[in-house]
This record gives structure tokens, C-alpha cells and sequence, in this order.
């Protein structure tokens, strides 16, 4: 842990000299979680997260505009999907549920067929398919380079240009935050030593 701490900070510091925002973040795990597992090619900063969770409640990721991650991943049905296949652009509904995103930075992989590694090869997933948001990630590329906020925040975060990679590298930050735990039932199958909060 202190290793990668320490890789954080240079990351980091090394982002200040090139000009671009990079304030470390530390996510407060709830009780009862283990330490967070960030990769080490997409460190956590509190920018990237504000970016990312812009891009989270964003329908300009949808071809029609209508859809977000958030319309599947929805904050009021704890990050999940209410109804039982998930409904994406022009009403087309797929053959699956939207999982929850709570706790998904402790996956190991993503997606029901666990097709995706990582979270930042999940988040790319929805955006192409045809049923759900059915876009391509070069034209979501250039319609976010219109909008004056997002070429300065990408800048600002990852010293470059609006790409594919570091999309998916934000959303995939702002899902890390989303934890729950603590809660009655994980109080019930804690060791005593995790109640303690040792």
C-alpha cells in the first residue's frame, strides 16, 4: 500500500509540472470493505472523478441522446435497474438486467458473461452496443470536443485531448466512489476485528 501511495504522489506531481489538475483522492471505504483496488494506469483524482461522473449522468454518450449510464445504472434504485431486461435507445430492450455499479470496483470482472476485464473496458461497453446507447466512440469523441467545459476539464485531468481511453478512464473513477457497506447485514458476517474497524 505505501508503494502505490507513493506512486500516486509522484503521478501526481508529475501532472502539476505538466500543467494539468491532478489532486489525489482518497475514497473513504465503509467499514466491513477492503482497501480499494485502483489500477495503476488510471489513479484516482478528484477531477477525474467530477469529470467522470459528468460523463455518468451524460446522454450525449447515447446516438439519440436520451440515455446515460445513469438511465441503466440509476442512483434511486441503489446504481441498478428496476425493471427486469434494461430499456436503451428508440425503446429496444436487451436480454439483461443492468447490474448494480455499487461495489463494482471490487470485481473481478464486469458484465453478466463477465466479458469485461476491468471497469474501464465496462464502461466503453454500453455506449457501442446497437440495443443500449447505440453510438460509436468516434463521433461521442467529437461531439464532446464541442462542448468548451469538457475540452478543458479532459485537459485539465489527463494533459490531453477528449479520447476513447480517457472517457472510459473517468466513468470508470466515478464508479469506483460508489461503495456501500457497513450496513446491518455486513455487521452481521463481520469479524470482530472488521467491527472494531480494525
Amino acid at each position: 500500500m505505501r508503494q502505490f501511495s507513493l506512486w500516486v504522489v509522484m503521478v501526481c506531481a508529475l501532472a502539476v509540472s505538466l500543467g494539468f489538475a491532478a489532486t489525489p483522492m482518497q475514497v473513504q471505504v465503509p467499514k466491513g470493505l477492503p482497501a480499494l483496488p485502483v489500477p495503476a494506469d488510471n489513479p484516482m483524482t478528484v477531477e477525474k472523478v467530477e469529470l467522470g461522473k459528468l460523463l455518468y449522468f451524460d446522454t450525449r454518450l447515447s446516438k439519440d441522446k436520451t440515455i446515460s449510464c445513469a438511465t441503466c445504472h440509476s442512483p434511486e434504485h441503489a446504481y441498478a435497474e428496476p425493471k427486469a431486461t434494461s430499456e436503451g435507445i428508440a425503446g429496444q430492450f436487451g436480454e439483461r438486467n443492468a447490474n448494480t455499479v455499487l461495489n463494482s470496483a471490487y470485481a473481478t470482472s464486469d458484465f453478466w458473461d463477465g466479458r469485461a476485464a476491468h471497469l474501464e473496458e465496462q464502461a466503453g461497453g454500453p455506449v457501442e452496443n446497437p440495443i443500449e446507447m447505440g453510438h460509436d466512440f468516434n463521433t461521442v469523441v467529437k461531439d464532446l470536443k464541442k462542448v468548451p467545459e469538457y475540452v478543458k476539464r479532459f485537459k485539465d485531468v489527463f494533459g490531453e485531448e477528449i479520447s476513447k481511453d480517457n472517457i472510459t478512464k473517468a466513468i470508470a473513477a466515478f464508479e469506483r466512489t460508489l461503495l456501500s457497506g457497513n450496513a446491518s447485514y455486513d455487521k452481521g458476517t463481520m469479524s470482530d476485528d472488521a467491527k472494531a474497524g480494525e
